[in-house]
């Protein structure tokens, strides 16, 4: 059970740091808009957030100058989230390896100490029950 929660713990944690570390890249492109093209910090991090998530209202629109921005914008957002859902996905499979080389599956080691403590769990239920599943 211990080895589950320290798993969970470091995916939040890892997590959390990608979406400050996202919300970070899109302030730094605000503040490149600051500097050439917006008036206003908010007209500047909204643009960044809309063109960054590629949702792109259209409502506010960079001047002509500086209107390749955002796509490109656009494109690194896309490519940081992928960038991040990988590396998340590979720490997942990393963690789970982990406990399997160990001889003890998370979910498994879970369900012991839920039936030792006198908890039903529905996994232990349907591997009892071939039926259910």
């Amino acid at each position: 059970m211990q080895s589950l929660w320290h798993t969970a713990v470091l995916m939040i944690r890892f997590t959390s740091v990608t979406i400050l570390l996202h919300l970070l890249q899109i302030l730094l492109w605000a503040a490149f808009y600051r500097l050439r093209c917006f008036r206003s910090w908010e007209s500047c991090f909204y643009f960044s957030a809309t063109s960054y998530s590629t949702v792109g209202y259209g409502d506010i629109v960079l001047p002509p100058v500086w209107r390749l921005l955002g796509p490109v914008e656009a494109i690194m957002g896309v490519l940081m989230c992928g960038i991040s859902v990988s590396a998340l996905f590979a720490i997942a499979t990393r963690l789970i390896g982990n406990e399997t080389q160990l001889g003890r599956s998370p979910i498994a080691a879970d369900t012991e100490n839920s039936a030792g403590s006198g908890q039903a769990s529905s996994i232990s239920i349907r591997q009892k029950d071939p039926q259910l599943a």
